[in-house]
């Protein structure tokens, strides 16, 4: 293989997880990588997967600041030991230190780099741009319109529901769920999500962890979160996150963004930031059956109300249960959140009931 030769030009860096491998790179080669730019790796022989194919190239993530100085390798061990469902999720196959010195911070994650499909963002689905809604929007493709009168919108709700159920079975906690972390295939709409390093297993619903902001979606994230930050995050964010992601594809608001954000889209960033205080400190669903404070405001919000009157009555009062205030702001003891399965299940009934 050569590899002697190459490995005398190359950095040589070490595994964790086991005192047998290593590998060795030459930053020079530094491709983009799902729209990010990847240190690639070769691994000392050829390494063999569950899908019986064999890699030898692999690359980097860092471990983010808020991982913590002290490494706790039982804690990345076992979760990269215990991997989700590859079919919708990256995940790390091996741990690394990038210093001589271990004591010091530096650590990275190390993944199995493959000649992905054209995966690309699902951004464009969940930014706040909806050409029904507003026809001089920056999207002049017709496939970005939301709803699920739309037939991309119905198979990317579909895949999403896998994919979250999967990772619901997993006995794992994700924290992320964004369009950062969300790519979709073009041809067949399946998605794919990038790893999250505030994965944990979560043995309980309220089992909490504390997340860096840096990497959380502020549209997508519980309140409660939001308000007490010091509180962390739990199963609960999680199961908020999808409803909230359901809803904006479904409804194509956030389920928040009433007359608090009438300037929406082309809302400044300034602007987008104060809202968002107000969005997450006062959540007032803008479909509340008593609480008027937030309706759609002008515009045209007869589109937002057509999709939500489309809905299943029983999805309907999902959404209803999930955004009242006093169950996102914790302030009941009885929570209502439904789970990945839950959701599946909704969608699969109403559109049994629209075919029927």
């Amino acid at each position: 293989m050569g590899y002697a030769a190459e490995i005398k030009k190359a950095k040589v860096i070490f595994s964790l997880a086991s005192g047998h491998n290593f590998y060795f790179y030459n930053r020079e080669k530094r491709p983009v990588f799902f729209d990010k730019q990847a240190e690639i790796l070769k691994h000392v022989k050829p390494v063999s997967f569950r899908d019986g194919k064999s890699r030898e190239l692999f690359y980097l993530k860092k471990l983010p600041r808020d991982s913590g100085r002290v490494l706790d390798l039982k804690y990345w061990l076992d979760l990269i030991r215990k991997p989700v469902d590859l079919e919708y999720y990256i995940w790390p196959v091996d741990i690394v230190g990038l210093s001589e010195d271990l004591d010091e911070y530096d650590y990275a994650l190390v993944f199995p780099f493959c000649a992905w499909p054209d995966f690309v963002h699902i951004t464009p689905f969940l930014s706040n741009l909806d050409i029904d809604a507003n026809p001089q929007n920056l999207w002049p493709d017709s496939e970005f319109y939301l709803g699920r009168q739309n037939p991309i919108v119905r198979s990317l709700v579909k895949s999403l529901l896998d994919a979250w159920c999967a990772y619901d079975r997993s006995n794992y906690a994700y924290h992320e769920f964004s369009y950062a972390n969300i790519y979709y295939l073009k041809n067949d709409f399946r998605v794919k999500f990038d790893f999250s390093f505030s994965a944990h297993r979560s043995g309980m619903a309220t089992d909490r962890k504390i997340v860096d902001e840096s990497r959380i979606t502020a549209d997508y994230a519980d309140p409660y979160y939001y308000y007490s930050k010091k509180s962390g995050m739990d199963l609960y964010s999680d199961y908020f996150a999808m409803a909230a992601i359901l809803f904006k594809l479904l409804i194509g608001r956030l389920p928040y963004a009433g007359s608090i954000l009438e300037g929406e889209p082309n809302i400044k960033e300034s602007e987008h930031a104060l809202w968002l205080k107000i969005y997450q400190k006062n959540p007032v669903f803008i479909f509340d059956l008593e609480d008027g404070s937030n309706r759609l405001g002008s515009g045209e919000p007869e589109i937002y109300q057509n999709r939500w009157n489309q809905l299943d009555q029983s999805l309907r009062n999902m959404f209803h249960k999930t955004f009242q205030r006093a169950n996102v702001l914790r302030k009941t003891d009885d929570l209502i959140f439904y789970t990945p399965h839950q959701w599946q299940q909704a969608i699969v009934r109403m559109s049994r009931s629209v075919e029927c």
